[in-house]
């Protein structure tokens, strides 16, 4: 056997591998088959080859290469999954910090050593994919029941209003991007304001909000509010916040 200067493998004068096959170094079905034919062809006939060996060699061989496609097919049909999917990816940056970005998959690239997925404009490998999730998945209503054990921030008061933030009780972005916001107070300090139902029954200021914080206006100085946020999904189902009370400037 010798190495011809273009690559080409040759066995007993039979090519085993030309230049033009795919560009791929392994020993395939085909290379082991050229190379029994070359060996029964110049096998001494006093001491013949024994061909079991090279059958159970060819059945090893084609099980080999059926479970390699098998793989191949298996991450390749995984990948194209991905396309509309919302993922979170992270890669690290300097210092070791590791920096992570959530969006939808919008391409992804099957020409590379190394299959890739384009997240909000970037390349990413498989292997920086943190989590998966279906952008179009309703939320279901314990999703947002965690608003109960999340607190109204209040970031500013004045005489005549209170700025307030809070957080989304979820944590994926695409999900959280999905909830809607209302806002309510009352001056009554007997109220319970701690359920969905007696919330309502307060002053809505601001409905159908999509933003984490709002500025509300009109208030009276000097006076004690107490205010709570109804969250919203897309279902309908809705839950409440933990109420805070903040009193106005004099």
């Amino acid at each position: 056997m010798r190495i011809a200067d273009d690559g080409t493998t040759i066995y007993n004068g039979i090519t085993v591998n030309t230049p033009f096959e795919e560009n791929d170094k392994g020993v395939k079905v085909e290379d082991f088959l050229q190379l029994m034919i070359a060996q029964l062809t110049n096998q001494d006939f006093m001491n013949p080859v024994d061909d079991t060996q090279y059958v159970s060699q060819l059945a090893q061989f084609a099980t080999m290469q059926s479970m390699q496609e098998l793989s191949h097919y298996s991450q390749t049909n995984y990948v194209t999954g991905l396309v509309g999917k919302s993922v979170t990816v992270a890669t690290y940056g300097l210092g070791g910090q590791i920096s992570t970005d959530t969006g939808i998959v919008t391409k992804i690239d099957l020409s590379g050593d190394e299959y890739t997925i384009t997240v909000n404009g970037k390349q990413y490998k498989l292997s920086n994919i943190m989590s998966i999730a279906d952008p179009n998945a309703a939320l279901d209503q314990k999703d947002i029941d965690e608003a109960n054990k999340i607190a109204l921030i209040v970031q500013s008061t004045g005489q005549e209003n209170i700025s307030i933030r809070w957080t989304p009780p979820v944590s994926d972005t695409e999900l959280a991007k999905e909830l809607r916001y209302d806002i309510y107070y009352t001056t009554d300090g007997q109220q319970d304001f701690s359920t969905v139902e007696n919330v309502k029954k307060g002053t809505l200021v601001a409905a159908n909000q999509s933003g984490t914080e709002y500025d509300i206006t009109g208030l009276e100085p000097g006076k004690t509010y107490f205010i709570n946020v109804v969250v919203r999904n897309k279902n309908g189902d809705e839950a409440v916040y933990q109420s805070t009370a903040q009193s106005t400037k004099s």
